[in-house]
């Protein structure tokens, strides 16, 4: 219907979703995000998940860790700035992380 390359279907050599918007897609990628770890660390350890993201990062993020039950005081925002085009720094994120 909406005539998406063949490389995008699932019967190509990819596969994709669309989503009906940002905020469903937020929700669907931290708790994909959270079954991964979680499977790797123990259900017990959801306390020590850590979302790391701009500091520009919608509200709506802060809102969807509830609803996927990651503590939002567990989000570390990273400062951006205008000489990098407001993208995260690779070396900002592994400070955060360190």
């Amino acid at each position: 219907m909406l005539k998406l390359p063949q490389s995008f279907l699932f019967s190509g050599n990819g596969g994709g979703i669309i989503h009906g918007s940002t905020c469903e897609t937020i929700v669907c990628t931290l708790a994909a995000a959270r079954d991964k770890a979680l499977k790797d660390i123990g259900e017990d350890k959801i306390t020590k998940l850590v979302v790391y993201g701009s500091n520009q990062t919608h509200y709506v993020l802060q809102k969807t860790l509830k609803l996927v039950r990651i503590s939002p005081s567990n989000f570390r925002p990273i400062a951006i700035s205008s000489s990098a085009d407001f993208a995260l720094s690779p070396n900002n994120v592994r400070m955060a992380m360190e």
